[in-house]
This record gives C-alpha cells, sequence and structure tokens, in this order.
C-alpha cells in the first residue's frame, strides 16, 4: 500500500524575517498601508530633532562637536551615528545590518508626533498587536522603525498600558510587615471559622464549626446541620459560651453568617469586641468542682496556674518575633496615601475560561483612607461601595485613566 506523505509547516514553524525589497526597506502590506497614512516628511522636518539631522545630511556636513556640545543627548546620539542614517524618497531612514551582514534593511526614523500612534498600532490593536510584552512589542516596532530611546519608550508603554496591567502582577510581589497581636490569659480572643461542607453524618450535620482560643491554642468543634447565622449563633450560646465562658473578643472572617444583624446583635448582648478579617486575607485568623478544696491548695493552685501563663506568655513573645523576623525576611512595601491610584487584585477561577486570559487586577480604585500600616480603604466610584483591603492586594496605578472624582478634604 502507497501513502501519501507530506510534510505540514505550521505558523510557528514559518519563517518570521520579512521580505527585503532591492531598495532595502521591509515589505508588509498592512504596515505600508499604515506608513502612507503618515505624513512622514512633514513631520521629520517640523520635528526638533530630526530636523537638525535631516539638515546635516541635505547638506552633507557633519558639524564639530563645539557646534553639537549645546544640544541635548538626542542630537548627540544622531550625530555619533550619522553615517548610519540617509534621506530616501524624502524621509529620513536608519540603516541596519545583521551580526553576520547578510540583512540589510532600512528603518524609517520616528517623529516625536507618531510615536504613540505606531504603538497604539503594534500594541494596543487587536489586529497589529494584541497587547503583547515588551520584548515583543518592541521587536515588532523594530522592524520597520526607530527612534532614540526606543526600549525605554516601549518599556514605558507596556507598563501604562491598563488592559495590561489588569492581568500581570508586579515584579515584587506586595509583602507588607506582619502585624502583631498578642494575648495574655485565655479567652482573651478568639477565632471562630466553619469548615465544610463535609459528607452528612446520621445526624444530618454537614458542617463544623471551629472555635479556637489564641492563647492555650484550645480547639473547640462543634457539629452543625448548615452555616446559617441562626445556627452559628445558637451552636456558639450552647457549646462554647455556657461551657467555657464569653470571650472579650472574637474574631472571624468576613462571611454573611457572621456578619449578619443576628450575630452582630449577639456580641452587643454579650458585650464581645467583633473584630474581622480583612477580605481575601485568611493569613489573619488563627482558628466547679463537687468537692471543697483547702484554701492553701486553691492559693498554690492559682499561682502555679500564674506562673504556667506567664511562661507561656513569654514564649509566645519569643515565638510571636521569631515568626515576625522569618516573615519580613523580603518584604515590600509600598506606602499608599489618600488619594493614590491602585489597582486590586481579586482573581476568581472561571470554568472552562483559560486564566492567562483572566484579568484579575481591577480599578483604578481611589484609597480614601489609610487604617492602619497595612490596611486601606478604598472605592472605584462615587456611588460604589468601599473596600476594605490589605497592602499584599494592591498595586500602583500608573495608566492615564486615573479617577477625577475624588478631592481630597483640606482638613
Amino acid at each position: 500500500m502507497d501513502f501519501d506523505v507530506r510534510a505540514v509547516q505550521t505558523r510557528s514553524m514559518k519563517k518570521t524575517t520579512p521580505e527585503i525589497l532591492p531598495n532595502g526597506l521591509i515589505s508588509s502590506k498592512e504596515s505600508d498601508d499604515f506608513d502612507k497614512s503618515l505624513d512622514l516628511q512633514k513631520e521629520q522636518e517640523q520635528d526638533n530633532i530630526l530636523g537638525i539631522v535631516r539638515q546635516w545630511l541635505v547638506n552633507s556636513t557633519k558639524p564639530e562637536w563645539s557646534e553639537i556640545s549645546k544640544y541635548g543627548p538626542g542630537v548627540k546620539f544622531y550625530w555619533t551615528r550619522l553615517e548610519s542614517f540617509d534621506i530616501k524618497d524624502g524621509v529620513l531612514y536608519r540603516k541596519w545590518e545583521s551580526d553576520d551582514g547578510s540583512t540589510i534593511s532600512w528603518l524609517i526614523v520616528l517623529p516625536e508626533i507618531f510615536k504613540d500612534l505606531v504603538l497604539k498600532h503594534l500594541h494596543d490593536s487587536a489586529m497589529g498587536g494584541g497587547h503583547l510584552g515588551v520584548k515583543k512589542t518592541l521587536s515588532k516596532v523594530r522592524q520597520r522603525y526607530f527612534w532614540f530611546g526606543v526600549r525605554k519608550f516601549v518599556e514605558r508603554w507596556c507598563h501604562k498600558c491598563d488592559v495590561c496591567a489588569s492581568r500581570k502582577s508586579p515584579v515584587c510581589k506586595a509583602k507588607a510587615p506582619m502585624r502583631q497581636y498578642n494575648v495574655g490569659a485565655p479567652l482573651e480572643r478568639v477565632a471562630m471559622d466553619i469548615m465544610g461542607p463535609l459528607p452528612t453524618s446520621e445526624y444530618g450535620n454537614k458542617h463544623v464549626l471551629v472555635i479556637g482560643d489564641y492563647f492555650t491554642k484550645f480547639v473547640h468543634a462543634i457539629p452543625i446541620v448548615n452555616q446559617e447565622a441562626q445556627t452559628v449563633a445558637r451552636a456558639f450560646i450552647e457549646n462554647f459560651v455556657t461551657i467555657f465562658g464569653v470571650p472579650m473578643q472574637l474574631h472571624t472572617d468576613q462571611g454573611a453568617n457572621f456578619e449578619a444583624r443576628v450575630f452582630q446583635e449577639l456580641c452587643k448582648v454579650l458585650d464581645i469586641d467583633k473584630t474581622r478579617t480583612t477580605v481575601m486575607r485568611p493569613q489573619s485568623d488563627e482558628s466547679d468542682g463537687s468537692n471543697p478544696q483547702p484554701d492553701d491548695y486553691l492559693d498554690k493552685l492559682e499561682q502555679a496556674i500564674g506562673r504556667v501563663h506567664e511562661l507561656a506568655r513569654r514564649k509566645m513573645n519569643l515565638s510571636s518575633n521569631s515568626m515576625k523576623k522569618t516573615y519580613d525576611h523580603k518584604i515590600h512595601h509600598t506606602k499608599y496615601n489618600v488619594g493614590d491610584h491602585v489597582w486590586y487584585y481579586q482573581y476568581q477561577r472561571k470554568v472552562g475560561r483559560n486564566p492567562k486570559f483572566q484579568r484579575p487586577w481591577h480599578g483604578p480604585y481611589v484609597v480614601i483612607s489609610r487604617l492602619n500600616d497595612v490596611l486601606y480603604r478604598i472605592k472605584m466610584t462615587p456611588k460604589s461601595k468601599p473596600k476594605v483591603v490589605h497592602h499584599d492586594k494592591l498595586k500602583r496605578y500608573v495608566g492615564e485613566n486615573s479617577p477625577t472624582w475624588f478631592q481630597q478634604s483640606s482638613d
């Protein structure tokens, strides 16, 4: 049996080297059409730097250093490489050669007024750009254009692009110093959270209410049927408060069951200081005898418990300081002021969608208040609900679409 075997060349295998015309210019129908829409000769002549370079080439003269020393670095850059520039069909070009000298091309020297337009075409547009990174965008620009400081301009353009900034994380991931919160006695601070849903038990329970004491590290688990606010409040009273007592402070996340009115009223009645974690920041959450005894024994027992508590406090402080030292080893802390514009990281994985095409950075937001070193209150629009977020979920906004609605009070 005979088979007709043919080689198939994919797009990634095709040569990406542009076609070189007899006059040395790079051929691309789309780029040619785009270039024709630009009045290059007129704008080059009116450009503050290129107009001087064109005048040198037209007169076939290269001035002495004493004549150009008064100019800025742009003019001096073109002066040192004047032999690589020429005027063809009224347009200023720069000659470029490959390392082995086999390929020669002429790049359009772009005037200042057209730089933004070219980057919008080669980076921002869906067909010509696609919001590629700095290296690929710079490679596309250098295939056809040249100007002094092209690398820095492309880097700054990609860095300021809102679409790119909403997808990419900062080079140095934000990491604020650890905030220490130590306690000195049982029930001074208690953490609460819900685990589940789990397989349904024979009593119909699907969740577990987990309560932990910050000082003793004691953990109490309570099975519950559901995680509604009334169910959680009843389990907390009947299975914890009536057994161990009322805590001074209760720390939870911002779940709807803990933020419900019934649970807030419960804390008010019991005089419990209710605190909460910041959004998407779970790191801040820890999860009478019948026989009479002699008075001296009770005194000694109380003294012994006091010594144990004092030892535990010292150990906890040492452990906390050691943990903070390790955590703060590679911090990258940025201080944001009221009125600063920021991006807010809020990633949610969507089924059926590639994470690379999602934009986890939302914004721009405005910092409306600074609660402490790591907590900020931000707001996107005048009518939107403010959010209290952690420093590590923010990065500075450097785009051009900064909100203008916020006005900082003079007080």
